[in-house]
């Protein structure tokens, strides 16, 4: 984590494919885009 990362408080999750911004307060995706099979394995 990055203590002056902009906000809203976030995790990446990187593939091959897909890259998602990741609320952490409710697991939402907030910016790019992410099939739901490597959400559900990231967030495993």
């Amino acid at each position: 984590m990055f203590a002056d990362d902009h906000n809203p408080p976030h995790f990446h999750i990187v593939t091959p494919d897909h890259e998602a911004l990741i609320r952490l307060s409710d697991l939402s995706v907030v910016a790019g885009s992410i099939d739901r099979r490597s959400l559900a394995v990231a967030l495993d």
